[in-house]
């Protein structure tokens, strides 16, 4: 009974110990998107990195990851986006069964530039897919602090970027959720 109270007490702990850092990346992301610091930012490198930093639960899932990432370069405040890609590359990984595929791509149309994480989930329940945005509010199966999405419309919302959920759909099922960001034409530099 000691090793149950304890791992319980280890799981609080740890809830709130990434509550407390997520409530820190939010109240980061208000103060960058007032001193304003926008400089080029290497979207593929950003990913990547991202990538690389989450690696490790990428292959404790067993995820098969695919990056497919052109070379794009934006105005913006690079720790600020690489936040928004960790943030919903991680929910990739938390709403994925083991062993099957997520990933990240860019599209381009026009001079917009969108980035898109994908994941092999459960996708979107029906109902309000913006409520996810909100603080505190988190998807079917979580055990996130639900301010992941809030940070990322933060950081989308101070670039002019619009930022959706969007299940993917195969024969009428549910494969998975497309997390879209589009950065305007304004961002993206030739």
């Amino acid at each position: 009974a000691a090793d149950v109270v304890m791992r319980d007490m280890a799981g609080t702990v740890e809830r709130a110990v990434g509550l407390a850092n997520q409530m820190l990346s939010l109240a980061e992301v208000e103060q960058r998107r007032e001193q304003r610091e926008e400089r080029v930012c290497d979207l593929a490198m950003l990913t990547r990195e991202a990538a690389v930093e989450l690696s490790p639960l990428i292959s404790e899932n067993d995820l098969d990851f695919e990056l497919d990432v052109q070379n794009v370069r934006l105005t913006g405040d690079p720790p600020m986006i690489g936040e928004l890609i960790r943030n919903l590359l991680h929910n990739a990984i938390r709403y994925t069964p083991q062993g099957s595929k997520i990933g990240i791509r860019t599209t381009t149309d026009g001079n917009e530039v969108t980035l898109v994480v994908w994941d092999s989930g459960p996708g979107l329940a029906g109902g309000n897919p913006e409520r996810l945005f909100e603080p505190f509010v988190s998807g079917r199966y979580s055990t996130g602090s639900g301010l992941g999405l809030t940070i990322c419309r933060e950081i989308a919302g101070s670039m002019n970027a619009a930022i959706s959920l969007e299940n993917r759909v195969a024969d009428g099922k549910i494969i998975g959720l497309d997390a879209r960001v589009r950065f305007p034409a304004s961002r993206v530099l030739p």
